[in-house]
C-alpha cells in the first residue's frame, strides 16, 4: 500500500509540473492565407531559361482563432523548370499580441500536373510581445501555378511553445 501511495504521489507531482506557468504552454495555430507577390527579383538563365535564382516576397492576411494574422514571407529560390529548393523567412503578425518569426533553409517546390507544390518545415526563432522567446515549428504548404510569383493560398500550422 505504501508503494502505491508513493507511485501516485510521484505521478501527481510530475503531472502538476507539466502544467506550471514556468514550463511554458504549447499552442497550435492553423492559418490559411491568400498570398500575392510584393516584390520579385528572379533571374532566368541557361540557353532555354530553364534555371532561375533570386528573391521574392509574398504578403497576405489570414485568420487565427477569429483574429487577423498578417503574413510576410521572404524566399530565396534556386529552381530548374520552376521547381527546386528554397530558403524562407516568415513573419506572422498577430497585431497587439506580437509577432512570430520562423526560418528554414530546406523548403522544396515540386512539379504537379497542374503547377507546383510548395512544402517546408520551419523553425520558430522567436518573437515579440506575447511571443518573446517562443520556440517550435511551422509547417508550410501551398499549391500554385508553375510561374514563379503566381498568387497562391498558403497553409501554415504553427506549433509553438511560449517562453
Amino acid at each position: 500500500m505504501k508503494r502505491l501511495i508513493a507511485v501516485v504521489a510521484i505521478a501527481v507531482t510530475v503531472l502538476a509540473g507539466c502544467g506550471s506557468a514556468d514550463s511554458g504552454s504549447w499552442t497550435n495555430y492553423d492559418i490559411t492565407v491568400p498570398m500575392t507577390t510584393g516584390s520579385k527579383n528572379v533571374w532566368a538563365f541557361n540557353a532555354s531559361d530553364s534555371s532561375s535564382s533570386g528573391v521574392l516576397q509574398l504578403n497576405g492576411t489570414g485568420d487565427a482563432d477569429g483574429s487577423p494574422v498578417n503574413v510576410s514571407l521572404w524566399g530565396l529560390i534556386n529552381y530548374t523548370n520552376n521547381a527546386g529548393v528554397f530558403a524562407e523567412s516568415i513573419e506572422f503578425d498577430f497585431g497587439s499580441a506580437g509577432k512570430v518569426y520562423a526560418y528554414t533553409r530546406s523548403g522544396e517546390t515540386t512539379r504537379t500536373p497542374t503547377g507546383v507544390h510548395v512544402a517546408a518545415i520551419l523553425r520558430i526563432s522567436g518573437g515579440t510581445g506575447d511571443f518573446v522567446g517562443a520556440t517550435g515549428t511551422v509547417t508550410h504548404s501551398a499549391d500554385r501555378a508553375a510561374k514563379i510569383g503566381s498568387p497562391l493560398t498558403a497553409h501554415f500550422v504553427l506549433h509553438l511553445k511560449r517562453a
